[in-house]
């Protein structure tokens, strides 16, 4: 079965799904809507044996077609997952845990992954700093559309240069332990327009895309 075609399934089990949950939910606390909807299902008393296995089982599938899509590869031309695009084209720059969060002087999150793993372009914008840099070894800074900018730090190599136009996805560093680090992993920061740090997590969550 071509990918393509793979992932229009996936989507098709996981909106059956999703609606699934959606009415044992709606079941469970026996909203008007959904016994109007389908008068032949009374409305289950919440806390029963069966309204728990009807939920337990929808989560079930819920959670296993969500996996199922999150490590589907579409064979787009960034290579990324499906689970790491998010909305208006924004995708997650790495792969791997934080280990460090923001905040507490810390202005970014810290993803590890093995060395030479892929850095992303999280969304277009052109290069405008790329090269050594204190603390960082190696960096990135990326301007994109509302003035946002990103950063990526310890890097191992970096593939562009500043001043060139990258699209989202676009690999544009290996992970590496270059400058302040202990091991490798990517240092990933956003600043909002006027140099203001945000949590990047959030910022990324906003335009869906959940690490």
């Amino acid at each position: 079965m071509g990918r393509a075609k793979q992932g229009r399934r996936v989507r098709r089990l996981i909106a059956g799904v999703v609606s699934a949950a959606g009415l044992a939910a709606a079941l469970v606390v026996g909203s008007g809507s959904t016994a109007s909807a389908a008068p032949s299902l009374p409305p289950l008393p919440i806390g029963s044996a069966e309204a728990t296995q009807l939920l337990r089982d929808a989560t079930s599938a819920v959670s296993t077609a969500a996996g199922m899509l999150q490590n589907l590869d579409l064979g787009s031309s960034s290579g990324l997952p499906l689970g790491s695009l998010g909305l208006g084209g924004v995708v997650s720059p790495a792969s791997g845990p934080i280990t460090t969060y923001f905040g507490g002087g810390h202005m970014g999150i810290d993803i590890a992954a093995n060395r030479g793993a892929p850095i992303r372009a999280v969304a277009d914008g052109v290069v405008i700093n790329a090269g050594p840099a204190q603390g960082f070894g190696l960096w990135i800074r990326i301007r994109h559309n509302g003035g946002f900018v990103t950063t990526y730090g310890h890097n191992d190599v970096n593939f562009v240069s500043v001043g060139q136009q990258v699209t989202a996805g676009q690999r544009i560093a290996n992970v590496g332990s270059r400058g302040n680090s202990t091991g490798p992993h990517l240092h990933f920061e956003v600043d909002a327009p006027g140099g203001i740090k945000v949590d990047p997590l959030g910022w990324l969550r906003a335009r869906g895309v959940f690490m």
